[in-house]
Parts: structure tokens; sequence; C-alpha cells
């Protein structure tokens, strides 16, 4: 965006220098907020490209480019930024454990930043998306068909197309992301950024869906839940974690397989809900658990999904 870029430039003009804060950071600051995100590819290529332009050493160009010195520049980068109310944050896609840097503002600011992204009715239609995500099904994801005629809900004499289109654009930009079920087929979720950019407005609307992983303590939509107790966490926090510990920091269950734990859904959260946090979950099997599942509608694209809100408004 040129008025953010403008006011950070005037902010950090190059002649002012600043303590831990140099020309390696403000080339870095200025190509996240022209991507809004890298994935650790697209951070590799942009702290070379940097090293290119500083005319680094190679002998110095490996230190330069590796994840230690990653995160010194991106820490340096938030120092700075505090006043304004923004950061550059890392997070994990739940589904794929990609790992993304993602440029992030406050939530009054999010909701201008996707104000100048998208238009009224995309936003409408992203709105809709999410509510149906969160509320309506549950696994947390919806159709893909389901998801492309939202459209019609908000143009009913709309193309079915501009759906596919603005769904196709969000799954890139990775506000939505893939839900596989099976190698032909998937559902639509909310993806890596839809989860760290809109945190705020998801906690205050759908505090009853969104939890915590026990492990990084950051939002967790899809992920595992401890047989034994109420403990959440990210798939890629449990591999991690498998590697120096196998049982649960609460209650001590058993997470040496992955066939130990329970996946997290809405059917084990209304469980835990009614019958307190200390239940053993152990018989809540996925066999089980998929027979007490309501069966999600299939669409087909032609036909418009009909909206069961109940979550608040933006």
């Amino acid at each position: 965006d040129r008025r953010q870029n403008y006011r950070m430039a005037k902010a950090f003009p190059p002649d002012i220098p600043l303590d831990g804060y140099g020309d390696m950071h403000k080339i870095v600051l200025q190509g996240l907020m022209a991507a809004g995100y890298l994935d650790l590819k697209g951070v590799k290529h942009l702290f070379n490209a940097a090293c290119d332009y500083l005319k680094v050493s190679d002998a110095e160009r490996a230190e330069r480019t590796a994840m230690p010195y990653v995160q010194q520049v991106v820490r340096g980068i938030n120092e700075q930024m505090k006043p304004f109310d923004m950061a550059v944050k890392s997070a994990s896609c739940e589904i794929t454990g990609k790992k993304y840097f993602i440029f992030l503002v406050t939530a009054e600011k999010s909701v201008m930043k996707h104000q100048l992204m998208f238009t009224p009715q995309e936003i409408k239609m992203l709105q809709i998306c999410i509510d149906r995500i969160l509320r309506k099904y549950p696994n947390f994801a919806i159709p893909q068909p389901e998801c492309v005629n939202t459209w019609r809900d908000v143009d009913p004499r709309g193309s079915v197309s501009k759906g596919e289109e603005f769904i196709k654009r969000l799954i890139e930009l990775q506000y939505l992301t893939k839900y596989p079920i099976s190698k032909t087929d998937y559902d639509v979720t909310l993806g890596v950024r839809g989860l760290r950019e809109l945190e705020p407005l998801l906690m205050d609307f759908y505090q009853d869906v969104i939890q915590t992983c026990c492990l990084c303590k950051m939002l967790l939509l899809h992920g595992f839940r401890c047989p034994k107790c109420k403990l959440l966490l990210h798939k890629f926090c449990y591999t991690k974690y498998l590697q120096t510990c196998q049982t649960c920091k609460s209650c001590n269950a058993s997470w040496a397989s992955v066939k130990d734990m329970l996946r997290r859904n809405r059917v084990t959260d209304e469980i835990i809900a009614n019958e307190g946090p200390d239940i053993d979950l152990s018989d809540y099997r996925p066999s089980r658990i998929a027979s007490m599942m309501d069966e999600p509608p299939r669409l087909e694209p032609q036909v418009s999904g009909t909206s069961s809100r109940r979550g608040g408004r933006w």
C-alpha cells in the first residue's frame, strides 16, 4: 500500500540512523509490506535480494540468509513498528504445516486494509464464508461448491464464476485454504492469513469456537485433542513436542502415536462443554465421532447455499 510505504519511509528516512535498525531492515520491511506475506522460500529470496543490493560478500551471505539472522531482523523491525501498531509475525498453516511470515496491522486497520483490497460485495462474501466455516459444519470447513455459491447470497443476479474467481483468489492469498477430504475433493477453511490478520475479530465474535494451542499459544481451529483431557494442539506442534516428550503435560496420557490423539472438531468441543474438562475422551474414537457428525450437504455449483448465521456482525 503506497500510503503505508510513504508513512514508514517518512518515519525511518535513510539519513537518520536508528540503533539496531539499518538498510537490511528497511528492505525486508518494504518487501513484506508489498507482498503481505511470504513463505520461507520467499523470505530467503527477499534476503538474498537485499544482500545483492547491499553488496554483501559471499562469506557473509550464508549468515545473512540463515533463520537466526532472519528472526533477528524481524525482531528489529517489530521494535521500530510498535508505535504504528504494526508487526511482522511468523505462523504455520494448520493444514499443510507450511511456515509464513505475515505483515500484520491492528483490528481497525486490518478492516481498513481489507476495504482497500476487496470490494464491499467481496468483503460480505468473505464474512459469510467465515461464519459458515466456524458455525455450520463439525469439521470447521465448508464444501467448496457452497463456498462458491455464497456469491449468490451477496448478489442474486451475479455469476457463479465471480464467486469461483474470488474464492480462488482468497486461497492464493492464504485467507482461506483447502481442507482435503479425498485425493481430488476438498472443503474450504480459514487459511494462515485469515487466522492471523483477523485474530481480534475472530476472538470477539467467535470466542466459543476459536481456541489456542497449549504449546505455541496461537489460535487453533484444526489440530489434535488429548484423549483424556481438554488440551488442544496443532499437528506441527505435536510433531515437534514428540521429539522430547511423549505424554500429555497436563494429565500424562500417552501421546506416543498419532493414533492416541483425537482430532479437534465440534463434537469433541461439545462433549467437553457439556460434561466438563475432566471427562475421559478415550471412547470417542474417530469412527464413533464420525457417526455423531451431521453429513455436510454437497451443493451443486448452480445452487445457492443458505445461511444459518448465529455469530455477530463485523
